[in-house]
């Protein structure tokens, strides 16, 4: 199982994922202006994540696996460079912690590591919204590449404190080397606040 698992758990890492930026215009012109472009340098950021992992189409050795759903937490953090054109990419270190679905019992289940690339768009209004693909390895030596996940939130006035956040219904999906693909729901919050502003040019 503790292969299994460690492998599952890998999952999203979002992750994370995932700031962005906008800053709020006042005038009747702000559907013309490109609120992309301020998101440019680089930001740190910690993100709490919980999947529910189905894992009943990959595993059938019951001594193994008591349940076929498995919640899986990871505290991750990272650095994000966003290049103020609406990409970017992270690099991002996550510690993972599983349980059964019907037990509160939380063990520390191992680490991966890895980067995502990323598009976003940022609102008038400080509201943004993102898209995450992330490639990476987990303890075990196993890589894992990840479908689409989504990322919204809100920015500070200041643009320097994001506010990450993510309730979307959407399957999330994780195909491993050598092993197959796995799908859950994740929901996550996080933070990230800049720490490098690149000079105008």
């Amino acid at each position: 199982m503790k292969h299994i698992i460690f492998v599952a758990v890998m999952v999203l890492a979002f992750v994370a994922f995932y700031p962005f930026i906008g800053i709020a215009g006042n005038n009747k012109d702000d559907h013309n202006k490109n609120f992309k472009a301020i998101l440019k340098g680089d930001y740190s950021f910690t993100i709490n994540q919980k999947c529910e992992i189905n894992v009943k189409d990959v595993v059938n050795d019951t001594q193994l696996l008591t349940e076929p759903v498995i919640l899986i937490e990871w505290v991750i953090k990272g650095t994000a460079q966003f290049k103020g054109d609406g990409t970017g990419s992270n690099t991002f270190n996550a510690l993972r912690f599983i349980s059964g679905r019907q037990t509160e019992d939380m063990k520390l289940s191992g680490w991966s590591n890895g980067n995502c690339n990323l598009t976003y768009d940022v609102g008038h209004d400080r509201s943004f919204n993102g898209l995450l693909i992330c490639t990476g390895v987990n303890s075990t030596g196993k890589s894992f590449t990840t479908s689409e996940i989504e990322m919204q939130g809100n920015i500070s006035k200041n643009g320097n404190a994001l506010i990450l956040s993510d309730v979307s219904p959407s399957e999330e999906t994780i195909d491993i080397d050598n092993f197959g693909s796995l799908k859950g729901f994740c929901g996550r919050s996080g933070m990230a606040v800049k720490i490098h502003n690149d000079k105008e040019d």
